[in-house]
């Protein structure tokens, strides 16, 4: 009679020794054990480079200025952040002056009347102002007269900066 493998295979029982199942309940949970520590390990390392990656990330976002009295600033309106329906208004108002500096990171400010806003302002809703430098009208008219245009183009020129 012939043989197939998987007759051979079923039929070679006593080449393999049976195990009680404590025994196979014992390797079992000794392979899990083994898995799941090392996947612990894995799972620890990970979650410690990816903790100082936030720390680093953090560092560079959290730049919370110092200023000075005197410093004209804007004041973010946090009330603006969660509307959709106003994305295209300011968020920022201002300018205002830095009145006082209460504490680490807190200020009094005031506006350009010279009012102080009731409630000390935190420096992470604050900003420098950056005052722009506007080019007079009176100027650019005097570099038009300067150039070599004809009356028609001269007159077209002045209407534009009048």
């Amino acid at each position: 009679m012939t043989q197939l493998p998987i007759d051979v295979e079923f039929n070679d029982k006593e080449n393999h020794s049976v195990l009680t199942y404590e025994e196979a309940l014992e390797r079992r949970i000794s392979s899990l054990i083994g898995t799941f520590t090392d996947a612990l390990i894995i799972s620890s390392r990970n979650v410690t480079s990816a903790q100082e990656l936030q720390k680093e990330r953090q560092k560079h976002l959290t730049k919370a200025h110092e200023y000075h009295e005197n410093d004209i600033i804007l004041l973010y309106d946090s009330a603006k952040r969660q509307v959709h329906g106003q994305k295209f208004n300011p968020k920022w108002t201002g300018p205002f002056w830095i009145e006082k500096k209460l504490g680490n990171k807190v200020y009094l400010i005031r506006d350009k009347i010279g009012n102080t806003l009731p409630n000390p302002v935190h420096a992470e809703r604050l900003k420098h102002y950056k005052q722009r430098h506007l080019v007079e009208p009176f100027l650019k008219i005097l570099q038009i007269m300067e150039l070599q245009l004809s009356e028609t183009q001269r007159a077209r020129l002045l209407e534009l900066y009048q």
